[in-house]
């Protein structure tokens, strides 16, 4: 489960900040049936966040600036211990649940908090009970370049 994974990953390695891993419109794209382009599902037929269409392509500037718009730190969340385990630079999350891309939902940040004390706990009895499964996927480099090239990344 991608969403317990990263947390695990991001438990275990202190440098991983899973903010980084939500690439909004840089790495992938929404194509509506307008023929636009747009960063990502929650922005569709929004005209401020159209980076390109089907004929023209992506426009580069237009899709950097969506990107930053998109992807400035919460202010509220700047001083959580969590805030580099948790999702709250997701706008599509936070546009979901709230409206506005750069806002986080009370509920968004319950669930991610649960998240990660869950994800702790999976990852603490796996790792004691010497889960052969687990130390192959979490502490194996050549794993992640393996699962990194299934994606295609």
């Amino acid at each position: 489960i991608l969403s317990i994974d990263e947390k695990i990953r991001s438990y275990i390695h202190d440098e991983i900040d899973v903010n980084n891993d939500c690439s909004v419109g840089m790495h992938g794209a929404n194509v509506g049936t307008d023929g636009n382009i747009y960063p990502c599902m929650q922005f569709m037929y929004k005209d401020e966040y159209i980076i390109g269409n089907c004929q023209e392509g992506i426009n580069n500037e237009k899709q950097k600036l969506v990107h930053d718009e998109l992807k400035q730190e919460v202010e509220l969340c700047k001083e959580c211990s969590l805030r580099r385990r948790c999702n709250h630079t997701c706008s599509c999350i936070n546009r979901a649940m709230t409206g506005d891309g750069k806002t986080v939902s009370p509920f968004t940040c319950e669930l991610e908090r649960l998240l990660i004390d869950t994800s702790d706990e999976i990852a603490e009895a796996l790792y004691k009970e010497k889960n052969p499964v687990f130390i192959q996927k979490f502490y194996n480099s050549y794993y992640n370049r393996i699962e990194d090239e299934i994606r295609g990344e």
